[in-house]
């Protein structure tokens, strides 16, 4: 089975990607109040960490199970589009890759990383 995950800014310009279903996961708690955190990204495993065990992760985390299916694009915004929605896509990804499913990766504002992962 495949599927696309990807990260976006919901609070910066060029919108919102192209996709089948939308999760919005500002409700998280956010890193970047955490001065030791705000200049990594959601590929920082300390920001996965630090949002993994948050209430609000684990129910976005299972409503993009519940849309999950073959060839589905679903896309993950907060704010600015470096820490919590690539940190989710992030770790749903490992996770369904452990479970045989082919993901591709994409970060919208992580352009300075050119990040496309198969």
């Amino acid at each position: 089975m495949k599927a696309t995950l990807i990260s976006y800014g919901a609070g910066v310009s060029g919108g919102k990607p192209t996709a089948d279903e939308y999760l919005d996961v500002r409700a998280i708690r956010n890193p970047w109040s955490n001065k030791a955190l705000r200049g990594t990204t959601g590929l920082d495993p300390r920001v996965q960490a630090y949002i993994e065990n948050d209430p609000n992760t684990l129910k976005v985390m299972g409503l993009a199970r519940l849309a999950l299916r073959e060839g589905v694009t679903l896309a993950f915004g907060c704010f600015g589009g470096r820490h919590r929605s690539v940190a989710v896509v992030e770790m749903l990804a490992d996770a369904l890759r452990k479970e045989g499913w082919q993901i591709e990766t994409r970060h919208t504002q992580l352009v300075d990383y050119d990040l496309v992962h198969a």
